[in-house]
């Protein structure tokens, strides 16, 4: 229901930020972030700062690094400010062992 939505955006906002403070499961919360991952890949516009939030609460480092990797090679500068600002959030967030 999510996509079929008027504000698919608003709706896969509002599904982010309740797996991050109401689902308490660990279980539950990974398998809800996958299936956002899922909706933010397949839709056109896509949000990278959302996506990269799901994969660095999954710990999935590698991801991430492609997103910016691709958001730097892109020609536009939308694509580097929005590289170099996931960067900082994650470097934000301290997490040293997702950051090496």
């Amino acid at each position: 229901f999510i996509t079929a939505s008027d504000d698919a955006p608003g709706m896969l906002e509002y599904a982010l930020t309740g797996a991050m403070t109401l689902v308490s499961s660990k279980a539950l919360r990974e398998r809800v972030l996958q299936v956002l991952i899922e909706i933010y890949t397949s839709t056109k516009d896509i949000n990278y700062p959302a996506l990269c939030q799901c994969y660095f609460i999954l710990n999935d480092p590698n991801k991430v690094a492609e997103i910016l990797k691709d958001l730097l090679s892109k020609s536009d500068k939308a694509g580097r400010s929005t590289a170099y600002q996931i960067a900082f959030d994650v470097v934000d967030n301290e997490n040293q062992h997702f950051c090496n």
